[in-house]
Order: C-alpha cells, then structure tokens, then sequence
C-alpha cells in the first residue's frame, strides 16, 4: 500500500477526516467546560518533565508508529510487530474497555481485507485503527462525560493524517511527524512552564492567609519545603510534592485528588491564624488549594 511516483495522494479521505476531526477538537475547547477537560488521566502525569519530552518526541513516535502504521506496510514482519505492540498498548491502557472492543474490531476487520481486498473494508481498516489509537491514550474513567471525553477527538484526528502520511510517503515520515507534533505540543508546554504568570496572589480566609506564586520551571532545580505546625514555606516546589506531604483526615479522597498542572513550581507562604477555627495547617491548606482550583476530586474514583 505504500506509494511512488506521482502517487502521492492516495487515500485523500483520510486527510479530509483529519482536519475535520483536529478543527472539531479545536471548538471543543471553546465549548466545553474546561475544568472537566483538566480532569482527564493525560492531565495526572508524574513522571519527570525530561522523561517526558524524551519520551513524547522519541520514544512514543518510534514505538507508537510501530504499533499502529506499520499494519498499512506491505510486509508480514511489519505486520507482526505491530499486532504485537498494538496488543500490548491495549492491555496497558488501564481496562480501557473500549479500547479492547476497537482493537477486536481491527483485527476481523483486518483479516476480512487481507483475504478480499475490498476498498470498503480498508476504509473500516483505517477508521478503526485510527480509533484505536486515540482511545489507548485514555483510561476509561475519562469518558465519563462527553465533556472530557470528546478530546480523544485530538488523538483520532492525528491517527487518521499519519495513516495518509505512512501510505503516500512512508512509515519513517510518519514518525518524523509523529514526533514533530509531539515536540509541539510539548513546547507550548514547556513554554507555559518557563513563562507562566509570576504576579503575586493572595488568599485569606478565617483559618489561614497564603501568599504564592508561579515561578519559572527552570529557574532552580532546587527546592525548599519547610512545614510546622502553623506555617508552610515553599520555594519552587510541585504540588505532586506539596499536597501528599499533607496530614490530612480522609487519606483515600487524597489519593483520589486530582492535581491540576502537575508541572508547575509555586512559591507558597502559608500561615495559620491564631484564632483559626476547629482546623490545622494541613486541612486549611488543602481547603485553599480546592476553592483556588490547584486541586479537584476525582469523581469517578471508586
């Protein structure tokens, strides 16, 4: 299936779908409600920013393009691999049940255009499989709702253009686009994170007053974390690290918690009033970090 010469436009369909999709994504934004779009699992991740990006525009396109592209390769090892690894990112995608429907899906209807070779059911081919590849990206819980759950729509829209991509230029370009949207998408990140508001905020309410603050990501690779009784002091921490440090009562709601921009540093002053009412530091604290939305529950924890 793969093209040469003047056959460079095979498949134009696939490309339609894409902008459709990506622009429909894009109105999604303006749309919905965005507390719940920062609700979903992509938004929970921990690992290292640096790992992170080696992994999102290195890692991710080789092993991704591998696993889903290479089914559109002429080439029964290519084939092979990507059942494989496709099998692989579906059993590590968090009982994602939709997931598993799409990817039994993919198979019959892969095998039933392998022995006909029907244009029809190389179109189910290539919807499923771009399908696919945007649900192994989320867990199940973020389709609670179809205000969190339409941004797949990002994910299905960029399977459909690298599937056009590995058709008409190869599996190779398709992970060089693969990892330059990834590098962009990441680099409005990282740019968020180095450049974000710096002005100085306060709350105040009957238990404690919190002065804090952004402060540029790669400003220090230091932190400083000092907790009493009655006070936190903070300087460029995360609030993966702020909020777990906490004492608080019901200790399964805060694992459950959500953390909003898990990349962020603050800088925080955080004291408890002497006349604070039936309360401590760690409960006030994460009082404030709710009413000032830096935290949220995860509603679709069991």
């Amino acid at each position: 299936m793969s093209a040469s010469g003047i056959e460079i436009k095979k498949e134009r369909w696939l490309f339609t779908v894409f902008l459709v999709l990506f622009i429909a994504g894009i109105f999604g934004f303006f749309i919905f409600d965005t507390s719940e779009l920062s609700a979903n699992s992509r938004s929970k991740e921990s690992i290292p920013l640096e790992l992170l990006l080696v992994t999102g525009i290195f890692l991710a396109p080789i092993f991704e393009e591998l696993a889903f592209r290479a089914a559109f390769i002429r080439s029964k090892i290519y084939i092979i691999i990507c059942l494989l690894l496709m099998a692989g990112f579906v059993l590590m995608s968090y009982e994602n049940y939709y997931a598993v429907v799409a990817f039994v899906f993919f198979i019959i209807v892969f095998v039933l255009y392998k022995k006909t070779n029907s244009p029809f059911l190389f179109k189910l081919v290539c919807i499923s499989n771009a399908v696919l590849f945007g649900l192994v990206h989320y867990k199940i819980e973020d389709f609670a709702s179809f205000d969190r759950g339409f941004i797949v729509l990002f994910q299905i829209s960029i399977g459909f253009l690298l599937i056009w991509v590995t058709i008409n230029y190869g599996l190779v370009r398709s992970m060089i686009i693969h990892g330059t949207y990834n590098a962009m998408a990441l680099g409005f990140v990282v740019y968020g994170l180095q450049f974000p508001d710096t002005s100085p905020k306060i709350y105040d309410d009957e238990n404690i007053k919190v002065e804090w603050q952004h402060v540029p990501y790669f400003e220090s690779f230091s932190s400083n974390f000092n907790m009493t009784n009655d006070s936190i002091i903070t300087e460029g921490i995360k609030l993966p690290v702020l909020y777990p440090s906490l004492n608080v009562t019901d200790t399964l709601r805060q694992q459950n918690m959500i953390i909003i921009d898990p990349y962020i540093k603050y800088n925080f002053r955080i004291i408890l009033k002497e006349n604070a009412v039936n309360t401590d530091i760690d409960l006030a604290t994460e009082s404030f970090l709710l009413k000032e939305n830096l935290i949220m529950p995860n509603t679709d924890a069991n």
